[in-house]
């Protein structure tokens, strides 16, 4: 009797085993290379027990936010999220210097480059629907693309070698009144401009990938970019205030903050219209504080793409020669005591964005502001504050 209760021991302990080794194998599958507890499905969000102490942390950070608000006068909006909860969120300024429109917290900013991590979403999308893969050629889907080595990841990661459109539109269509993404091909596909380098040699930042990537977009989707992005990642994620730029009716009754530029003589004087501003993928998306910090949490989830996808986007890039450099799919990347920081920048024609995520601590920065401030260091003392304080 013994032995047969042992015999079946063995028997259940051999069947549990391959069960859990199962289970292991696919965890490992969907979090491979994984390096944060991030998105451990098993896991709660982080946070810390509401006790007093915690809340005398919160008061802390809120009264230092106060004086880095005043200290560098921010013109914008400003939402700080601790442990995925908003303990900080402030309008300040004008929307509109000559008639006085105040800022309101839905009035929407231009995102400039920081709209890159929507355009590296769409692709993303797109690769989970098994539309494209990161490898393949960009010929590929945009037949008539002049350049035949240059792949998708090439352009998600700034590798590619492709010069900066915005220099070559200024020089070699000066009279035009307006460019799209369409007519920068165009202008790609006559002049054949050299490759600065071979692809996935070097990393060199550069708007035409991301001009490209929408056009990429829009190729396979056969949908427009800003249409795209409404059904894929805005209305799912319900960013009622956030779209993207339309020259066609700029001045519709959406709340948008103008951009401007400081005056010598003190003052603000706004941007006009420039003739890339239609130009997307690269810029042209407007959204909010409140919007961006839907956008926030949902890359803690896997809403819109995997988390094995979204972990390769945090992911440092590789060049040909083995070389890493702190750059994903569509985001920036580097670390603070041992903390990885995802985040993306922008500045367009007097805007200036921030979206920065210390995803380790579960903490977000976002700021958008339209008077050209300083707000790389105004983000970097905010990081410093919610680091040492917990």
């Amino acid at each position: 009797m013994k032995f047969f209760r042992f015999i079946v021991f063995l028997i259940l302990t051999f069947l549990v085993s391959i069960q859990c080794g199962n289970l292991n194998a696919l965890y490992s599958k969907e979090f491979k290379n994984n390096t944060t507890p991030l998105y451990n499905k098993c896991e709660e969000n982080k946070s810390l027990p509401r006790d007093d102490e915690y809340n005398n942390k919160i008061t802390h950070i809120q009264n230092s936010l106060d004086n880095i608000v005043k200290k560098y006068r921010l013109n914008g909006n400003i939402l700080i999220s601790v442990h995925n909860n908003v303990v900080y969120e402030k309008t300040q300024g004008f929307a509109n210097f000559k008639t006085k429109d105040s800022l309101n917290i839905n009035t929407s900013f231009q995102l400039a480059s920081t709209s890159k991590t929507f355009t590296a979403m769409s692709v993303m999308i797109l690769k989970e629907k098994g539309l494209l893969k990161y490898d393949d050629l960009v010929v590929k889907y945009i037949k008539d693309f002049p350049y035949n080595t240059i792949t998708i990841r090439h352009l998600l990661t700034h590798t590619s070698g492709l010069s900066n459109y915005i220099w070559n539109v200024e020089k070699y269509l000066p009279s035009k009144k307006s460019v799209t993404n369409d007519v920068v091909l165009d202008l790609y596909k006559k002049k054949r401009f050299n490759l600065i380098f071979k692809p996935g040699s070097r990393f060199d930042y550069c708007n035409t990938n991301y001009c490209f990537l929408a056009l990429l977009v829009e190729k396979v989707s056969g949908t427009a970019f800003s249409n795209f992005l409404e059904k894929n990642i805005f209305v799912p994620l319900n960013m009622k205030n956030t779209f993207t730029y339309d020259k066609i009716k700029p001045n519709d009754n959406r709340d948008r903050a103008l951009g401007y530029t400081k005056y010598r003589r003190g003052g603000y004087v706004p941007y006009g219209e420039d003739v890339v501003d239609r130009v997307l993928g690269d810029k042209g998306i407007f959204s909010t504080v409140e919007d961006l910090y839907k956008w926030d949490q949902a890359l803690y989830s896997n809403r819109l793409v995997s988390f094995y996808t979204l972990n390769e986007a945090f992911e440092k890039g590789t060049l040909s020669n083995n070389n890493h450099f702190n750059y994903g799919y569509g985001f920036r990347l580097r670390e603070v005591n041992d903390k990885k920081i995802v985040y993306h920048n922008g500045w367009w024609k007097g805007f200036k964005s921030g979206f920065t995520r210390l995803i380790e601590d579960q903490c977000t920065i976002i700021i958008l502001n339209n008077t050209n401030a300083k707000l790389g260091v105004m983000i970097v003392e905010i990081e410093k504050l919610l680091q040492n304080s917990f």
